[in-house]
Formats: structure tokens, C-alpha cells, sequence
């Protein structure tokens, strides 16, 4: 189990990294709610393809696979936050 962890390090990297990135976007005042949530979604794609990369460079996975897995997850995110907004809704004054 430890042996897994050491050879994801990359990987939780990453996503510590992400969601740090998400903390600082979302206590931005100066961002508006549909700017926040493209920070979020690229900001996955910014943290991902080193932590895949990392995966790679170690023959964990092919780079195919990492490709894959970055194109994937970031788009599923993009739907997520594009439901979030319209679920959202807006009230009007």
C-alpha cells in the first residue's frame, strides 16, 4: 500500500494542488461566478497533465492513457460546472 502511494505522488500533488487553486478562486471577490468556475475547470487541466506526466515518466501509465485521462476529466468537469451554473438559477430584482 505504501509502495502505491509513493508511486502517486505525482498524481496527489496535483490534486492538492487543485484544490488550493480552488480556495484562492473561490475567496476571489474580484472574479465573477462564471469566471470562478473556468478557473476551476482549467486549472484541473493546468494541475493533471504534470501529475499524468508524472505517471509516465515513471511506466505507469502510456502517454496515450494520460492524454486521455486529462482531455476526459477536464471535459467532465467543464459539463459539471456548466450544470452548476445553469442549476443555479438567477432572480431577478
Amino acid at each position: 500500500m505504501l509502495d502505491l502511494v509513493y508511486q502517486l505522488d505525482g498524481l496527489l500533488i496535483g490534486i492538492i494542488g487543485w484544490a488550493a487553486t480552488i480556495l484562492l478562486t473561490t475567496n476571489s471577490t474580484k472574479l465573477s461566478a462564471l469566471e470562478q468556475r473556468a478557473m476551476v475547470v482549467c486549472s484541473w487541466g493546468a494541475w493533471m497533465l504534470p501529475a499524468a506526466g508524472t505517471l509516465v515518466y515513471r511506466e505507469i501509465i502510456a502517454t496515450e492513457t494520460a492524454i486521455v485521462f486529462c482531455f476526459v476529466t477536464t471535459l467532465l468537469m467543464g459539463v459539471v460546472a456548466s450544470i452548476g451554473a445553469i442549476g443555479s438559477g438567477r432572480t431577478r430584482p
